[in-house]
C-alpha cells in the first residue's frame, strides 16, 4: 500500500514538475517518477517536522507537534545547520525528508543500532543520510529513493526499488540491489574497498563518476541494460578506483578512466560508439559483439592473437597486445588506434589495403626479423609518444606522418610529410630511410624558430632519391638572409641526391637554398640579385647595453672562397674581425657581432658604419661591397637629468602635546629633462603620528617611516603634500625630509633637509 500511494504521489508530481530535467536522447523509453517540489511537498505533505536541535530520533519533545512519527507519518527534517540526528531503533515510516536544500543536517544510525526503512525516501541538496552503523538485514528497503545531497552506505544490503542519485553515493562495501538504478550527472560515488550495484530492471543509467580507493561493480539479472555515459562522461578515476559491468547489456555514451566490461551470459552485448580516453576492458568466455554506428569495432585491451589470412573490421582499437602471428595477414580496416597502453606485434608481412584507412600509433609497434608492415594505402600516422621499430614500407601513394618515431623506412612510391596544412611542425623520428624515386619528402615552414617548421630527423643512415618539397604556410615570410632551418637532421651516412627539389623560389630578390651539411639538409634564405646582402637594414645599439647581431650572405654560388673583412670609424667593435664563406658551403649565412664602445665621454646620440671588403678569387665577389651597415648609439655619459628639490612651505616649529597641525611641503622638478618617477620620505617621524593625507598623492606610513609615491613631473612642475599630523610627547624632534627620483639627480644637496618640531 506504502508503494501505491507513493506511485500516485510520483505521478502528480511528475505533471507537476514538468520543468525538470529534460530526458536525454540517448535514454529511450525512460519513465523517472520525481519527486513534488520541495515547497509543496513539505507544506502539503510534512505530518512530523523536526523541531529541535541535534538528538535521538525517538525524543517526542524533538518533533512537532510532539510525538515520533508513526506508521502513518510523513517526517521532515527541517533543521538547522549542523543538526545530527541519531536513530537506535527500525524507523518504518511511509515518507522520510531530509534537509531544506540548504543546510547540512544529518540523519546517522548509533553504533551498532538502528535501521532506516521508509517507503519514500528524499535526502536534499547538503543534506546527508549515513546508513554506515546501521545492523539490520535489508536497511533502506524502501519504493523509491532520491538523493540531492548525500548517500553513505556500508556493508548492510540495501534493497531499494528505485534509486535515484543527483548528489553523492559514498559506497563502503555496500550491497545495493534494485529494480531501477538511476545515477546522474553531476553525481558522484565514492567508494571505499569493493561494492555491488546488483540490477534487476531492464533500463537503467549510470552518469555518475566513480572516485575513492575501491571498486564498483555492476551487475546485471536476465534483462538489464545499462545506460552509460550519455552526454556526460562516466569516470572511474582510475587508480585505485576501478567500475566494472558484468553480465549487463551496456549502451555506451561517454566513459573516461578505467572502466571493464565482462560478458559471462551468452548474448550480452556492448553497444555504441567508442571515445577518447576510455580504457575498455573486455572479458569473459562469450563472444562479446560491439555495435558501434557504422559498423564493428574490434576494441581490445587485452590479449588478441590473430592467425586469420584477413582481419575485417570497421575500426581497430588496440590497448592491450595486439599479435599478428601468421604469415600474412590482410588488414581490411577503416583504422587502426594503437593507444598509449597499446603494442601491437608483427611477425610476418602484413598489409593495410583500403584506401582511406588511417593507422594510428601512439604507443609500441614491434615488427619482428625478417616481418615487415605495409603500408599499401592509406595513413600511418606516428603521434608523439608513439614508437614502431623494425621495418616500415611505404607504397602505393600512403602517406607517413606524425612526430612520433618509427623503425627503418623505405618509400617506394608515397610521402614522408610530418605535418599536414591542418597540422603542421611536426617532428618525425626514423631510424633509416631509402627513399625510391617515387618517393616524396614534404615539409612545411610557418617560421624559422624551433616548433614552426617540420623537422625530419635520421638516426641511421639514408639513401636520399625522389622529390624534397618544401612548402611555406603563412605568415612565414622565406628567402630572407639569415634564415637557417634544419628541415632533415642526419646523424648516420649520407647516399644518394633527391632528384627534384621543389619550393625554394620565391621572388626576383628572395629565393631559399638547400645546403646539404654533412648532418644532413638545410634551408636558407638570400638575394639572389645582390652579390653581398644584410638580413637587417640597420642597427639601434647602446652604450653598455646588449651587442646586436647581423648575418651576411652570398647572392649565388661563387667559384672559390670569399673572404669578407668589416670595419668601423673607431666606434663599434666588430667580431670576427673577418670570416670566409667557403664555395663548398657558401649558402651558409655567417653572423657578425657589433658592440658599441663603452666610453666616457659625453658624446650624446651619435653613428657609426660597417663596411666591408671582400676578397676572393671569384672576381664577383673580389672588392668593397656596396652593402653598408649603419648603427645608430645611444649615449650613457653625461645624459640630461632631472634636478629635484623638496621644501617646506610651511608649518609651526612649537605645538603643543597631542596638537593637530598641517605642514604641507612642495617637490619641484627644476629640470631639464622630465623625472619619472620619485619618491617622497620623512623619516623616523619621530613625535608624530600620521592623521591624514590631505594631498592628491598617494601616502603611507608604515613603521614610523611616511612613504608618498610621485609621478611623472615635468620640467618645471612641481607637487604638494597636505598632511595632517598630531604631535606625540615634549621633546625637540628632528625628522628628515627627502625626495629620491628614479634617474639620477643633476643637484643632489636640494634632494633633502631636516624638519625640526619642538613639542611643549
Amino acid at each position: 500500500m506504502r508503494w501505491q500511494a507513493w506511485h500516485v504521489m510520483g505521478v502528480v508530481a511528475t505533471v507537476l514538475c514538468a520543468c525538470r530535467e529534460p530526458v536525454r536522447p540517448d535514454e529511450p523509453g525512460r519513465d523517472r517518477v520525481d519527486l513534488v517540489d520541495p515547497a509543496r511537498f513539505v507544506q502539503s505533505g510534512c505530518t512530523k517536522v523536526w523541531s529541535g536541535g541535534s538528538g535521538n530520533w525517538s525524543s517526542i519533545t524533538a518533533w512537532s507537534p510532539w510525538g515520533t512519527p508513526g506508521p502513518s507519518d510523513v517526517a521532515c527534517i527541517m533543521a538547522p545547520s549542523g543538526t545530527v540526528v541519531t536513530i537506535q531503533s527500525t524507523v518504518d515510516i511511509p515518507e522520510l525528508v531530509i534537509g531544506n536544500g540548504l543546510n547540512d543536517v544529518r540523519v546517522e544510525c548509533s553504533a551498532g543500532s538502528g535501521s532506516v526503512r521508509p517507503a519514500r525516501l528524499w535526502v536534499r541538496s547538503a543534506a546527508t543520510l549515513d546508513l554506515h552503523s546501521c545492523v539490520n538485514w535489508g536497511t533502506l528497503q524502501s519504493g523509491l529513493v532520491e538523493v540531492d545531497g548525500t548517500l553513505s552506505l556500508g556493508a548492510v544490503p540495501v534493497l531499494p526499488e528505485s534509486l535515484i542519485v543527483n548528489g553523492i553515493l559514498d559506497l563502503d562495501g555496500a550491497t545495493v540491489t534494485s529494480s531501477r538504478l538511476d545515477l546522474r550527472g553531476p553525481g558522484e560515488v565514492q567508494v571505499t574497498g569493493s561494492s555491488l550495484l546488483y540490477l534487476n530492471g531492464t533500463n537503467n543509467y549510470f552518469y555518475a563518476d566513480v572516485t575513492g580507493s575501491g571498486s564498483v561493480r555492476v551487475r546485471g539479472g536476465s534483462v538489464a541494460t545499462v545506460y552509460a555515459g550519455g552526454d556526460v562522461p562516466v569516470r572511474a578515476a582510475g587508480t585505485p578506483a576501478a567500475l566494472t559491468y558484468q553480465d549487463v547489456n551496456l549502451v555506451v555514451g561517454y566513459l573516461e578512466g578505467s572502466v571493464d566490461y565482462e560478458a559471462v551470459a551468452s548474448g550480452r552485448a556492448l553497444i555504441g560508439p567508442t571515445s577518447d580516453g576510455i580504457d575498455l576492458r573486455l572479458h569473459g568466455s562469450d563472444t562479446v559483439r560491439w555495435q558501434a554506428g557504422s559498423g564493428s569495432v574490434v576494441d581490445n585491451a587485452g590479449a588478441v592473437t590473430v592467425y586469420a589470412p584477413v582481419l575485417a573490421a570497421r575500426n581497430i582499437s588496440n590497448r592491450g597486445q595486439l599479435t599478428l602471428a601468421s604469415t600474412a595477414v590482410t588488414l581490411d580496416v577503416d583504422s587502426v588506434v594503437n593507444t598509449s597502453q597499446g603494442r601491437i606485434q608483427v611477425d610476418g608481412i602484413h598489409a593495410i589495403t583500403r584506401p582511406l584507412v588511417k593507422w594510428r600509433n601512439a604507443g609500441q609497434v614491434v615488427v619482428s626479423p625478417g616481418a615487415e608492415l605495409r603500408l599499401e594505402r592509406g595513413t600511418y600516422l606516428a603521434e608523439g609518444s608513439g614508437t614502431q621499430t623494425g621495418r616500415l614500407r611505404v607504397t602505393t601513394g600512403a602517406l607517413l606522418t606524425g612526430d612520433g618515431s618509427v623503425g627503418d623506412v623505405r618509400v617506394d612510391s608515397g610521402t614522408i610529410s610530418p605535418g599536414t596544412l591542418a597540422q603542421p611542425r611536426n617532428a618525425l623520428s626514423i631510424g633509416s630511410l631509402t627513399l625510391g624515386s617515387g618517393a616524396t619528402v614534404l615539409l612545411d615552414v610557418a617560421g624559422t624558430t624551433a616548433g614552426t617548421f617540420d623537422e625530419l630527423t635520421v638516426r641511421g643512415n639514408i639513401v636520399a632519391g625522389g622529390t624534397l618539397d618544401i612548402r611555406t604556410i603563412a605568415p612565414f615570410v622565406g628567402g630572407v638572409c639569415g634564415q637557417s632551418i634544419p628541415i632533415i637532421r642526419l646523424f648516420g651516412g649520407k647516399a644518394g641526391t633527391f632528384q627534384r627539389t621543389t619550393g625554394l623560389g620565391l621572388a626576383v630578390d628572395r629565393a631559399w637554398r638547400l645546403a646539404g651539411m654533412n648532418g644532413g639538409w638545410w634551408v636558407t634564405g638570400g638575394d639572389p640579385q645582390r652579390v653581398f646582402s644584410l638580413s637587417t637594414a640597420s642597427l639601434a645599439l647602446a652604450e653598455g647595453g646588449s651587442a646586436g647581431v647581423v648575418y651576411q650572405c652570398l647572392g649565388r654560388r661563387p667559384t672559390a672562397d670569399v673572404t669578407v673583412t668589416p670595419t668601423s670609424r673607431g666606434q663599434l667593435d666588430l667580431t670576427p674581425a673577418a670570416l670566409t664563406f667557403p664555395s663548398s658551403t657558401w649558402e651558409w649565412p655567417q653572423f657578425l657581432v657589433v658592440s658599441p664602445w663603452d666610453d666616457t665621454v659625453v658624446e650624446g646620440a651619435h653613428a657609426d658604419t660597417v663596411r666591408y671588403r671582400l676578397a676572393s678569387a671569384d672576381p664577383t665577389y673580389n672588392g668593397t661591397a656596396s652593402s653598408m651597415l649603419p648603427v645608430t648609439i645611444t649615449d650613457n655619459d653625461g645624459a640630461l637629468a632631472a634636478d629635484l628639490a623638496v621644501t617646506l612651505v610651511s608649518s609651526p616649529t612649537v605645538v603643543n602635546a597631542n596638537q593637530v597641525f598641517a605642514p604641507r611641503f612642495r617637490v619641484t622638478n627644476n629640470g631639464p629633462a622630465t623625472s619619472t618617477g620619485s619618491t617622497f620620505t620623512i623619516t623616523p617621524m619621530a613625535g608624530l603620528t600620521l592623521l591624514a593625507n590631505q594631498s592628491t598623492v598617494s601616502c603611507t606610513s608604515t613603521s614610523g617611516v611616511l612613504t608618498c609615491t610621485v609621478g611623472p613631473l615635468a620640467s618645471g612642475a612641481q607637487v604638494e603634500f597636505f598632511l595632517e599630523v598630531r604631535a606625540g610627547a615634549t621633546g625637540s624632534y628632528g625628522n628628515t625630509v627627502r625626495i629620491a627620483g628614479v634617474e639620477g639627480d643633476l643637484v643632489p644637496a636640494n634632494n633633502s633637509f631636516t624638519w625640526n618640531i619642538t613639542v611643549n
